[in-house]
């Protein structure tokens, strides 16, 4: 098994929905002028790190844990503007959704040439999670080969 782990600074970015480009143009994603740079972050990223060892033609595992950053509403104000109200919730349950964040990173992961297609993505561990303290937001990655 190869294994390595990679964090990319930044606000994740989902995959979005497929929109027309008009009749015989093609298609595109609905987000496609934040999702572009976000995606070739990542694929910069997994490129620098990936292990010389690496074989594309396994199949791998995929952990994700995307962190975002709380709206300023979720924080005090005046000498408690550094401090979260009682009322900020715990859980981000709000959009992004954790299926459109994957998305975008399985096609980084293809797009990069760490496997030939996503479908070689055989499990997935993610989360989605509020920045902690001094955190900055970005998605760490961790991701492995699985014996064939």
């Amino acid at each position: 098994m190869t294994a390595f782990t990679v964090f990319v600074e930044g606000i994740p970015v989902p995959q979005g929905s497929m929109v027309s480009n008009g009749v015989g143009r093609g298609l595109r994603h609905s987000n496609h002028l934040e999702l572009k740079p976000w995606r070739y972050q990542v694929v910069e990223m997994l490129n620098r790190h990936r292990p010389d060892d690496w074989d594309p033609s396994k199949p791998i595992t995929v952990s994700a844990i995307f962190r975002l950053p709380r709206p300023v509403s979720h924080y005090g104000t005046g000498k408690n503007a550094n401090r979260l109200k009682p009322t900020a919730p715990k859980f981000h349950i709000v959009k992004p959704d954790l299926d459109k964040l994957q998305r975008s990173i399985g096609d980084a992961v293809e797009e990069s040439g760490l496997v030939r297609g996503d479908q070689q993505i055989s499990n997935w561990n993610s989360a989605k999670r509020y920045c902690i303290g001094g955190e900055v937001p970005g998605v760490l990655l961790t991701i492995a080969t699985l014996p064939s």
